[in-house]
């Protein structure tokens, strides 16, 4: 079916087309904590550095976590490859390269004053506008000059009526019809003018929505600046239009997401795969104390200090240890 492309009016400004997410929260899971200080319901781990033990605090098995971890190169390659591509895919669709339509339409191609408000000039410039906008874009465009009266008393909206209008003139979605009215005798003071545009579905491919708002926007600027004469309106805005419609467009906003998020996903797999792995790796030598409080005792041969009852032997010199009995006494 086809569909509202813009319009606007004197008095109410213009907008432009119509063409309609939820999303739910995720669950979390505890937190866990590791730390340098004991607290409440902490497991006690410790590993030796220069002669002397170092204690680490956590609410889980960093031991047994620290042996399971490795870096994954591997799957942090599979995983950035599959969502570049991904992400490729999407920004195909970012880039828009028109393509004329195959559509023979030409007939369709013309300029209906119904006011007489349009010089026989002014008609020949716009009907000159639309023959090459159709010989870029292959779409077939008809403007349509009423008075206020064809559409004021039956619609809500010119919308409506130009919706209406557009199933009567044509059989498919390939045209645009744009109506323009205002007052048979308007007060000169103030021309309350309207206009719309109504398109057909399979002409996206042929100009872009991007594109009709650029030329939706600047109709209405030169209706505000030409009231008088809307066919000087007409031209310049069809002119501009005629100009980009075979240009390729690019959502560069859209691609600078999209490269936002590749960095940062690049980031989050370089802490998830390599960082992270390595930061518990480093706990797979520390030993956990299972008893009560760690009791350190000074090595009688090298000065070292060890934990009584985590070793048979001293672990800096390999003598003797005492034993916890002896190290009470």
């Amino acid at each position: 079916m086809p569909h509202s492309s813009g319009g606007g009016s004197h008095g109410g400004g213009s907008h432009s087309s119509y063409h309609s997410s939820h999303h739910g929260g995720g669950s979390g899971q505890p937190s866990r904590r590791l730390q340098t200080r004991p607290f409440n319901g902490a497991r006690v781990f410790f590993t030796y550095i220069d002669g002397h033990p170092v204690y680490r605090y956590a609410d889980y098995d960093i031991v047994g976590e620290g042996k399971r971890a490795h870096i994954r190169p591997a799957t942090a390659i599979i995983s950035f490859v599959v969502v570049l591509v991904f992400l490729a895919f999407i920004s195909v669709g970012m880039i828009q390269i028109p393509r004329k339509l195959s559509v023979n339409t030409e007939k369709d191609i013309k300029v209906v004053d119904e006011i007489n408000i349009l010089t026989n000039e002014e008609e020949t410039e716009i009907q000159i506008r639309l023959s090459e906008l159709y010989e870029k874009t292959g779409i077939a465009t008809t403007v349509l000059v009423e008075d206020n009266s064809a559409w004021q008393p039956y619609y809500d909206s010119l919308e409506g009526y130009a919706y209406d209008r557009y199933c009567r003139e044509f059989e498919d979605e390939y045209h645009w019809l744009i109506i323009y009215t205002q007052p048979e005798n308007p007060d000169s003071g103030f021309i309350d003018w309207y206009w719309e545009g109504m398109i057909g579905d399979d002409t996206a491919s042929a100009l872009p929505q991007e594109r009709i708002d650029a030329f939706n926007e600047e109709l209405q600027e030169n209706l505000y600046r030409y009231p008088e004469t809307p066919s000087k309106a007409f031209i310049k805005a069809f002119d501009n239009l005629i100009t980009d419609s075979q240009k390729i467009l690019i959502d560069r906003e859209g691609l600078l997401v999209l490269l936002s998020f590749l960095v940062v996903y690049g980031f989050f797999m370089v802490i998830i795969c390599f960082i992270e792995p390595m930061q518990r790796k480093k706990y797979a030598d520390y030993v956990e104390v299972k008893n009560k409080k760690p009791v350190e005792i000074k090595c009688d041969y090298c000065g070292g200090v060890y934990i009584v009852g985590t070793c048979t032997t001293c672990p800096h010199c390999a003598a003797p240890v005492k034993t916890e009995t002896e190290a009470e006494v």
